[in-house]
This record gives structure tokens, C-alpha cells and sequence, in this order.
């Protein structure tokens, strides 16, 4: 049953399928025993510092109440809605968390039906097929389960609805927000046990509040500063250009302009440019390479291309030509100037002079992303993190991270004696130890290496550096031989002394690849659980049916492309994925610790969870607290590692300032 309530005087058409209510208590009442409880709001946009709530939907099953929030407190609710003892159920529920905020209320815990979705289909699906099928929508859902279409349409009516009174199909469309999660969620625990999903759902259904608090306080940006850094790139650049022209023109002097052109920012006339070239034309910048260079970078399928990626691919000789460098320089401050520049203040930051951005918890390897803007993207410079700022001069910020996180993981998994020792001493450099390690496995005697750039062996560091990064990530012999600019073979022998040098690491990869090529899934770790299904098992396992001697050679070709595939998800999960676990349980960990210290995550918090960005966390906190809750942020990171990794301990560290400091 639907029943209404609303200080209006009426609702605008009469209907019978709901009860019209007068005394809100009965509300209350009515979920003493209830203990999962199904809650949806809506709302006059996304921006809960702005917009408003105007319809709170709360249910079960069998009763559904929906309450016109116009004009009215929602503090008879708040018992209810602050009850430990309850589980609220909901689609896409931390924007709703985020929106109770408004009338101080925080839900203590909450079940989200599109996070256990994207849990329990983890690698499942292409992100084009989830954005064009909105596969993990509330829409895409339902029909997933049900196989029937279900109306969202009229969710768009209450963004400028006023105060105009409900009509009773707004009334039934809110109540069906309550059923529908409901029913959504019956489906999924039967997939969860199945696949003993539980804890990874527990994890991320905890997670999300604290990234919900991220989201809510946001980061200040000095303004003044980020723009002044956009002013200064921009002349960075047109030095930059004019060294592009003076290169080509020594090269070629035909290139010598004839006109006079417009300036690329004031549109006025420009005389200072010695060439008419365009250097943002791929074709034109292509044409120059091949022609007065005899430069033919080559994208991987091997179709020559200008592309940045395609430069990075070029040999180191090349590589380190004045006109190759000096057009990587070009294309990063234009990088910096058209994604990062004054626009991009305009675009993302709120009146509040903040950034708000929007997580992704549920990524393929496990770990968290964001849009909107995206965090990770912004230039990692002392000049831009310079522009993240404290809400005033009485606060200040502290960023945390890990140490060596993914090679920690890697340690400890694999159970390598002498990984374990390198770190549970404390002492040396991580990719220099590597490299000694593996270099003097591959030449059966002992290679000194240092973290000193004078070191006849100092470049056998940088290779050992991106070896173990590229090992974490489940790269290739043909990625790292494009990274170090040498050959196939050449990368594939650094793999095979890298492998020598830490043994016990290939025994732990095997295993992991023959589990996925036998299972089609691999687990992250045995805390949680999380799961990664790998889309080409199928077709892997098709192929590998077919009899050597009956396989085509492109059969057999594409049956090695998909092994590779397979092989690298298995490699590259278990340490993303423990990574990313880490990293969320630290977040409930400090979230946990402020709510106990009754440091509650409202706009005037003394302690805010104010970003997160691939291992780091960061806060602002009042001064005079930075002695406790400084530390207690990196004891929350330290005990989140104990949970997942043996054997040696994950250690974390904060940078504190007036800005955020990496």
C-alpha cells in the first residue's frame, strides 16, 4: 500500500491506489521491527549544497510512505534514519546520503543494488556497453533481472516541478523507487552467496559513505594562483613554438613564413612566429617527421602517426631528438593550458570556490576513480597542488599514502624472502634493490646498483623501477619494450632476469593464470573475495578446444592474443585489487574514527575527508588537531594493510601544509 502525506491542500488528481496521511508518527512506528528498509529521494538537481529535497520515499515491500518534503522538517525521521539497527536499501543511495545531510541527518548504513551489481559483474561487460545500454542503471538493472522495462521519464518532472502539488503518478513512480531496489536486492543475494561476494559488498557498501563525505566537502582551489599558472604555461608554450620553428626552419629554411599570422590565444596579428606551421595538426606535425626528419613514428597496429603515444614508442635515439622532445614539450603544455586552464575552473567549481567530484568505487582492478572532474588527471606538480588550499587560515591540510604499495603486495603474496627482508629492515631504495636483485640472478654474480645518478649502474635502476611497476600492472614484453625503447626480445630477457631474481613471484603468477584460464574469473585476495570475470574466456576456451593441427593460423593467433589478455588480468588483480581493498578499508577505518571522536561529516566539521587519489588520502583538519588526527590517519592506513598483506607491515606517511602537498 502507498500512503501520502503533504502540507498541500490537495494533491492535483484524485486517486484511490494510495492512503492520504495526516500524523506523521505513524511512520516511525510502523519500521520499529523492520530492519532493511528501502529510502529514495527526490531532489531539484544533483548538487546537495544547493538544491533541495522535495519528495523522501521510505518503505518495505508491502507499505511504501511517500512524504511531500516542501516546507516541512524531516527531524521526526531522524531516529529512524540515524538507527545502527538498519539497513537503508537504494540505488545510487550516496547521493541520497549526501542529500539527508541538508536536514543533519546520517544514515548508518546503506546497501546499494547498482554497487552490488557492478560487484557482482565485475569485467563482465566493456565500458561502451555499459554506457550505451546504461547497464548498471536502476533501468538496466530491473530489466536485467526481470526482463521488463520499467518508466523513468517522470524523474525529470520534479527538477522544476515548484511547488506545484504531486500528481498521483509522481506519487506511485516515488513509491516503485522503493520497490524496485528491494526487489533488485532479493535477486542479488543469490548471486552473492553463490560466489561469496558478501564481504567485497559489505566492503564497498561501507566505502561509499566516506567517499560520499569526500564528495560533499570537496577541495578548495586558490583561484588566483591556477589561473596564474594558466598564464604562465601560455608563455611557456609560445617559447615553446618558437623552438619548434627554429628547429624546423634550421632543418629546411622553404618553411620560412611568408605571412603574417594570428596569435593562437589573442587572435591579433603575430610576427614573432618564424614558420606558418600548425603544430597541433597531427597530419602537418607527420608530414614534417617523415619528410625533413626521416622520423616514422608508428602507432601500435603500425600505421605511422604524430600521436604522443606514438613518440613514446619512437627508439631512444630518436627519442631524444631536439625536434621529437621539444614537440612532447608542446603537446603537454597544451595538454596543461586546454584541459587544466581557466575553462576548467569555469566548468567544475562550485560557488563555494570547491571541487566536487564524483567516485567510481567499482573499477575492473578494484581500485576507486572519479570524473567530474577527474582527481587523478590534474597535473601531479608542487604548482598545481599548490592551488588545493584549506578552508581558512585556521585549517590545514594532510595528504597520506603508501610506500611502495603495489611491491608490498607483491612481497607478501608471493611469500620472496628476500622482498620481505628488503622491506621489514626499512632500508635502501625499493628499484634499486630490485634491479640488483634481478640483474644479478640473470649474470650469476652480485650487481651493485644505488639511487645515485653518477653510479655507472644507475640506469640498471630505472629499468629495474619500471620493471616492478610493470610487473604490478600485468604489462608485457611489448609494453616495456616501447616504454625503454629496445627491442622485444631485449624487454622479454629484462622479464625472464627480473623472474630469476624473484622466483616465488613467477610460481604466484602461474598459478594465477592457470586458475584463470581453467575458471574464467580471478580473485583479488581471500579478505574479500572481489571478483574479476575475464570477457575472453570464452573465446579463449573455444579455441583452446580446437586440436593444434586443426587451427588456422589466425585461429592460433588470436587464441595466443586472448591467452596474453588473460594472462596479464590474472597477473594485474590480485595486486590492483588488494591495493584498492586497502585503500577503502582505510577510508572506513578514519571515517569510523572521526564519527567516534563525534567529529561528524557536516559542513562545519573540525576533521574533513576531503580527497582521494590511487593510494593517497587527504584531509583538513583545524591546527591545533593535527598532532592526533595526523597520525590516526596513517595508524587507520597502516592496520587497513595488516588485514590483507603478511608477513611485513604497509607502511603510510602524511605531508602536511597550507596546501596539499604530494
Amino acid at each position: 500500500m502507498v500512503y501520502f502525506f503533504s502540507t498541500q491542500n490537495a494533491i492535483k488528481e484524485f486517486n484511490t491506489e494510495f492512503t492520504i496521511i495526516q500524523d506523521l508518527n505513524i511512520i516511525p512506528e510502523y519500521f520499529k521491527e523492520i530492519t532493511e528498509i528501502g529510502l529514495d529521494c527526490e531532489t531539484t538537481g544533483l548538487d546537495p549544497k544547493k538544491d533541495k529535497v522535495i519528495m523522501l520515499q521510505i518503505g518495505d515491500l508491502n507499505n511504501q510512505f511517500v512524504i511531500d518534503a516542501r516546507g516541512i522538517k524531516l527531524d521526526f525521521l531522524k531516529p529512524l534514519l540515524e538507527n545502527n539497527s538498519k539497513t537503508f536499501v537504494g540505488q545510487n543511495i550516496k547521493f541520497d546520503y549526501n542529500m539527508l545531510k541538508q536536514f543533519g541527518i546520517l544514515l548508518p548504513k546503506v546497501y546499494d543494488t547498482m554497487v552490488a551489481d557492478q560487484v557482482l559483474f565485475n569485467g563482465k561487460y566493456s565500458k561502451d556497453y555499459i554506457r550505451k545500454t546504461r547497464r548498471f542503471s536502476l533501468k538496466g538493472i530491473y530489466k536485467y533481472y526481470f526482463e521488463t522495462e520499467i518508466e523513468k521519464e517522470v524523474r525529470n518532472e520534479f527538477l522544476t516541478w515548484g511547488n506545484n502539488s504531486f500528481t498521483a503518478e509522481q506519487i506511485h513512480y516515488g513509491a516503485k523507487d522503493i520497490i524496485y531496489p528491494l526487489q533488485i536486492k532479493q535477486q542479488q543475494e543469490i548471486w552473492i552467496k553463490r560466489y561469496a561476494l558478501d564481504k567485497t559488498i559489505s566492503l564497498e557498501n561501507k566505502v561509499l559513505l566516506a567517499l560520499g563525505d569526500i564528495e560533499y566537502n570537496g577541495m578548495k582551489i586558490d583561484t588566483a594562483k591556477w589561473k596564474n599558472i594558466s598564464i604562465t604555461i601560455k608563455e611557456r608554450l609560445k617559447n615553446t613554438i618558437a623552438e619548434l620553428d627554429s628547429i624546423l626552419v634550421a632543418q629546411n629554411k622553404k618553411y620560412l613564413t611568408k605571412y603574417v599570422q594570428l596569435d593562437l590565444f589573442t587572435g591579433k596579428p603575430n610576427t614573432d612566429r618564424k614558420t606558418d606551421v600548425k603544430w597541433s595538426s597531427d597530419k602537418q606535425v607527420l608530414n614534417i617527421l617523415v619528410n625533413e626528419f626521416n622520423i616514422r613514428p608508428e602507432e601500435k597496429d603500425g600505421k605511422l602517426s604524430s600521436s604522443t603515444k606514438a613518440l613514446e614508442m619512437l627508439s631512444i635515439q630518436e627519442g631524444n631528438l631536439p625536434i621529437v622532445k621539444t614537440l612532447k614539450k608542446y603537446r603537454k603544455e597544451s595538454k596543461v593550458i586546454s584541459s587544466f586552464g581557466e575553462k576548467y575552473l569555469l566548468k567544475f567549481l562550485k560557488a563555494n570556490n570547491r571541487l566536487h567530484t564524483r567516485f567510481n568505487s567499482v573499477m575492473s582492478t578494484g581500485r576507486i576513480s572519479s570524473s567530474n572532474p577527474n582527481l587523478q588527471q590534474i597535473p601531479n606538480t608542487k604548482e598545481f597542488r599548490a592551488c588545493f588550499i584549506p578552508t581558512d587560515n585556521t585549517f590545514e591540510i594532510a595528504a597520506a599514502d603508501y610506500s611502495a604499495q603495489e611491491q608490498r603486495i607483491i612481497a607478501s603474496k608471493s611469500k620472496d624472502e628476500n622482498y620481505l627482508n628488503f622491506f621489514n629492515k626499512g632500508e635502501g631504495d625499493i628499484h634499486s634493490f630490485i634491479a640488483s636483485r634481478m640483474f644479478s640472478a640473470a649474470i650469476g654474480e652480485e650487481v651493485e646498483v644505488i639511487n645515485d645518478e653518477s653510479h655507472p649502474n644507475y640506469k640498471l635502476r630505472q629499468q629495474g623501477k619500471i620493471l616492478g611497476f610493470m610487473i604490478s600492472f600485468g604489462g608485457s614484453a611489448f609494453t616495456l619494450s616501447k616504454k625503454l625503447r629496445i627491442s622485444k626480445e631485449e624487454a622479454q630477457g629484462l622479464i625472464d632476469a627480473f623472474f630469476k631474481g624473484f622466483p616465488t613471484l613467477l610460481t604466484m603468477f602461474n598459478e594465477n593464470a592457470e586458475f584463470a584460464y581453467k575458471y574464467g574469473y580471478i580473485r583479488a585476495n581471500n579478505v574479500t573475495n572481489r571478483l574479476r570475470w575475464l570477457p575472453e574466456w570464452k573465446e579463449f576456451q573455444q579455441l583452446s578446444a580446437i586440436k593444434r593441427r586443426d587451427r588456422t593460423a589466425e585461429q592460433n593467433s588470436r587464441l595466443g592474443s586472448l591467452k596474453g589478455k588473460i594472462r596479464r588480468r590474472a597477473l594485474n588483480t590480485p595486486i590492483q585489487g588488494s591495493a584498492g581493498d586497502i585503500t577503502k578499508t582505510a577510508l572506513i577505518l578514519y571515517r569510523e574514527y572521526l564519527l567516534s571522536k563525534g567529529i561528524k561529516p557536516f559542513d562545519n566539521a573540525i576533521v574533513k575527508l576531503i580527497g582521494q587519489v590511487h593510494d593517497e588520502i587527504i584531509i583538513e583538519y583545524k591546527k591545533e588537531l593535527s598532532n592526533t588526527v595526523v597520525k590516526e590517519l596513517e595508524n587507520c592506513m597502516i592496520k587497513a594493510g595488516s588485514f590483507y598483506c603478511e608477513g611485513l607491515e604497509m607502511t603510510a606517511t602524511a605531508k602536511t601544509g597550507d596546501h596539499w602537498i604530494h
